[in-house]
């Protein structure tokens, strides 16, 4: 089906973009889209510089898969839950950007929302409490903060950020301008701590 060929093409790119911007490592991170059963999501285990559209894996909401012989990420139930959290949500990316990940351990998130750009692009800060990656309670989480919260960028405490977009390109270019916000504010932290 050229659809999804489509789809998985995009999610494929976005998995080559992360990579080489440094926002994911060889076996970090994932993407997403919604497909008309289901939706396309990167698989466990494989190199991102490595990975092929048939690596893909094609799953229902059932978290049944449909497509692919892969195992699919451990963040497959988070992805699930977006998506019927949020009928707008039609891509998702979940990857570990260092400055904003270092903010978070820091506790130190809040500066970023004092750039204009984080409000013009992601409006209120969302923070994630902690659960164990992959876990159906990390899943369950992350969807009520989606239900509240009505943001595009999600910041998993100790874990890394979710984006959340109309397509993977344009979910890939929010954790991109994400990581630019954090870095702003990270050289902010560290040029006030030396003056």
């Amino acid at each position: 089906m050229k659809e999804l060929e489509s789809l998985k093409n995009s999610v494929l790119k976005s998995v080559k973009i992360l990579y080489e911007r440094g926002l994911t490592s060889s076996l970090s991170g994932n993407v997403s889209v919604k497909a008309p059963k289901g939706f396309i999501i990167t698989p466990s285990g494989i190199p991102r510089w490595a990975m092929t559209m048939k690596d893909l894996i094609y799953m229902d909401f059932e978290g049944n898969i449909l497509e692919g012989t892969r195992k699919p990420s451990i963040e497959w139930r988070m992805h699930k839950a977006i998506y019927l959290a949020d009928e707008e949500a039609n891509a998702i990316v979940h990857a570990h950007p260092k400055y904003t990940l270092a903010l978070s351990l820091a506790d130190h998130l809040e500066v970023m929302e004092e750039l204009a750009e984080f409000r013009v692009l992601f409006g209120k800060l969302v923070v994630v409490p902690y659960e164990e990656p992959g876990s159906e309670e990390l899943a369950s989480k992350v969807q009520e903060a989606v239900r509240k919260k009505k943001s595009r960028v999600l910041i998993l405490e100790r874990h890394g950020a979710i984006t959340v977009g109309k397509s993977p390109e344009s979910a890939t270019a929010l954790m991109e301008a994400l990581e630019e916000v954090a870095k702003t504010a990270y050289l902010y932290l560290v040029s006030s701590s030396i003056d």
